[in-house]
């Protein structure tokens, strides 16, 4: 299991949004619990709004290693990628951050994967570095560098975020890259 979890806004608040949210669901997930479940679960206290403005994304990659079921589970959030035997794919969601609305909606996303293949998740700090251009593609071309390593990518990834920041936009960073490999 991998998980994104990202905080509305910056700084220190984000920062305990995120751990907070993360946090809870390790913990679900290490107790067994259903991810959309767990998801449902947070969203519910989230929503309680015993604190104004609580609100994160959540990305959740779940990766079976006997089979290569992959499993992405999305809800708010900036686009994902997945290179998957060479094709490269954009997964967006269209829904909101948990913590919003009482309903919340999961966007589900399975793919089988191989050695080789690799899946990116980033916070919105990252995918929206670079106004104006067709979102995410400079992403995408980073990820078709061959013979790199997932830590590689996304260093790549990051160095070019700062470097295609808009002016005065200071958001949090988080790359997490994932590349299978045959052992």
């Amino acid at each position: 299991y991998v998980i994104l979890a990202d905080g509305m806004g910056s700084g220190k608040e984000a920062q305990k949004e995120s751990q907070m949210t993360a946090s809870l669901l390790k913990e679900f997930i290490l107790a067994g619990v259903d991810i959309k479940i767990a998801i449902d679960m947070i969203n519910s206290s989230l929503s309680l709004k015993t604190q104004p403005e609580l609100f994160s994304t959540v990305d959740i990659l779940e990766i079976n290693l006997l089979n290569g079921e992959g499993n992405l589970y999305k809800v708010g959030g900036a686009q994902s990628y997945i290179k998957c035997r060479g094709n490269l794919e954009t997964i967006l969601s269209k829904t909101l951050p948990i913590g919003i609305i009482d309903d919340v909606k999961i966007n589900h996303i399975r793919r089988e994967l191989h050695p080789e293949d690799m899946v990116v998740l980033v916070s919105d700090g990252v995918s929206e570095a670079d106004y104006g251009a067709i979102r995410g593609e400079w992403i995408k071309k980073i990820m078709a560098y061959e013979n790199r390593s997932a830590d590689e990518i996304s260093t790549l990834i990051l160095d070019s975020a700062k470097k295609r920041i808009f002016p005065n936009n200071i958001d949090d960073m988080t790359v997490i890259s994932v590349k299978l490999k045959k052992y």
